[in-house]
């Protein structure tokens, strides 16, 4: 089976002046923040509303097992 290319991203890692997007911003600080260890270590909890009880905040990240998640209830 012959592989399919890739399709084209929907977002734009640069505005049309030329300085990097939000999108981008936001995506390097987050790379950043994975590097250096800023977002570890995860709470281990089985869904969502055990996160919450752990304390993990709406939109923060947790794992269920060897899956990261994010909190979104």
């Amino acid at each position: 089976m012959a592989k399919q290319p890739q399709p084209p991203s929907t977002s734009r890692w640069v505005n049309p002046d030329g300085t990097p997007s939000l999108a981008f911003l936001q995506y390097m600080k987050f790379v950043d923040a994975v590097v250096n260890g800023t977002v570890g270590p995860l709470v281990n909890a089985t869904s969502d509303a055990n996160a919450a009880a752990a304390g993990v905040p709406i939109n923060g990240l947790y794992r269920n097992g060897n899956a990261v998640q994010i909190r979104l209830t």
